[in-house]
């Protein structure tokens, strides 16, 4: 929160005035405290990781770490997919994988990587996550390498992913997944085009691979029929509170 935020929060719940240096003051000694709980919160990721593997057989949770020199160890990432998750979503789950990337809004900086498919109610059905440091080609190709295993997606034959059009995640999945159907998020494309309306709209429409946002084109074998990534907003809108704590609780919370 803003100081100025903070000052009238004061005034309004519980009708005091304080002074604007009064309360930067707190607000720095509470903040002090909370990043405090940071570093001790990142000191405990290996341990946390252990208690999730023995606490729930089958899952896969993944630490990594950047040494750089002088005993100076450095947090890069955090993957977690429980053995739970990857079961019902081959048991229940439609074939479709939902990804997308979200920022982390409080003290803890970085991403969240999401994988969220469809269950056989249309439901929303998460399935792994992972925070890493920034969201491009090679933090997508390492979780989707992962989710590859944990899922035994193999090279996505008899898949669909749902995705925006980020550059970054387009590129992982043709590596990762090549034989994959990659349809791409049509309100994404609408909003594009909306930008255009009335400066040659349909020209610029067919431009975008038909086959990656029409009906028309989609497989049918994947008995689902959804032309947007609405599965991973939701989600994303979901667990904001919790974007916004330490990383442990983050991912407890999640």
């Amino acid at each position: 929160m803003k100081v100025w935020e903070l000052k009238k929060l004061i005034k309004d719940e519980l009708d005091m005035y304080v002074g604007r240096s009064t309360v930067h003051k707190a607000r720095a000694k509470i903040l002090k405290e909370i990043i405090g709980d940071v570093h001790a919160e990142f000191k405990r990721l290996y341990d946390y990781r252990d208690i999730l593997l023995q606490t729930n057989p089958g899952t896969t949770s993944v630490v990594k770490v950047e040494d750089q020199g002088e005993g100076k160890i450095v947090f890069n990432s955090f993957y977690v997919c429980f053995y739970a998750m990857k079961k019902r979503w081959s048991e229940v789950c439609r074939r479709i994988i939902g990804l997308d990337g979200c920022f982390l809004k409080g003290i803890c900086k970085g991403q969240l990587l999401l994988a969220v498919s469809n269950d056989g109610n249309n439901q929303m059905f998460p399935i792994a996550w992972a925070i890493v440091e920034v969201e491009n080609s090679f933090t997508w190709t390492w979780f989707l390498k992962c989710l590859t295993h944990d899922l035994e997606l193999q090279d996505g034959r008899d898949l669909t992913i749902m995705s925006d059009m980020q550059k970054g995640l387009l590129k992982a999945v043709s590596e990762v997944l090549p034989e994959s159907e990659h349809r791409w998020c049509a309100r994404h494309i609408l909003a594009n085009c909306l930008n255009m309306l009335g400066n040659e709209i349909y020209e610029s429409l067919l431009r975008y691979n038909k086959e990656t946002w029409c009906r028309a084109y989609f497989n049918c074998d994947r008995k689902c029929d959804i032309i947007d990534n609405n599965m991973c907003e939701t989600f994303n809108a979901w667990i904001l509170a919790a974007r916004h704590k330490t990383i442990i609780t983050m991912l407890e919370e999640i």
